[in-house]
Parts: C-alpha cells; structure tokens; sequence
C-alpha cells in the first residue's frame, strides 16, 4: 500500500477523479442546457467542497428547467421561375392536347 501512496501518478489520478466529481453538476447542467446556468455554477464552485452540498448541486442541475428552445424561422419558398410554373392550361378532366 505505501508504494501506491507514494506514486505520482496514483495523487494524479485521483485529483483528477475529484476534480471530474466535483465539476460533474455543472457539466450535467451545460449538456442539459439549463435556464440560468451561473446559479447551478456558483452554487457548485461555492459549495461543492462540502460533502452535503455536492449531492444538492448535482440534484439541481438534473431538475432545473431547460430553456425553451429558440424557434427557427421556416425557410422561404420560391416558384420556379417561369411563367408556365405559375399558369397552367391543363384543365382537370381533359387532356393536355385538347
């Protein structure tokens, strides 16, 4: 146990590990794209060190709202240019060469 304690690369790691837990509210609430995200980022950086707050800032960014989703305008449609595009002489029920 003592030679995994004194790697570097075993610290490394698991500064790396809590790092990710600790920033995990805050990637959740940006991949959900929530409403008022700074308020799920503060409370994570403020009150992510203790081991209560965590859990509520990871139940907070799984419960908040999503933003509405922006509408997009439908694209415009144009005729084909042309005048035999806009008339036709067809008449239904009668053919063409009549």
């Amino acid at each position: 146990m003592t030679a995994v304690q004194n790697s570097i690369y075993f610290w490394f790691a698991l500064i790396g590990l809590l790092a990710f837990l600790a920033a995990l509210p805050t990637l959740i609430a940006l991949a959900r794209g929530v409403d008022d995200i700074t308020i799920i980022m503060l409370f994570n950086a403020i009150c992510c060190a203790t081991v209560i707050a965590w859990p509520v800032a990871l139940i907070l960014a799984m419960r908040w709202p999503r933003r509405e989703p922006v509408p997009r305008p439908t694209p415009y449609r144009r005729c084909p240019a042309g005048p035999s595009a806009h008339h036709s002489t067809y008449v239904h029920g009668q053919s063409p060469d009549a």
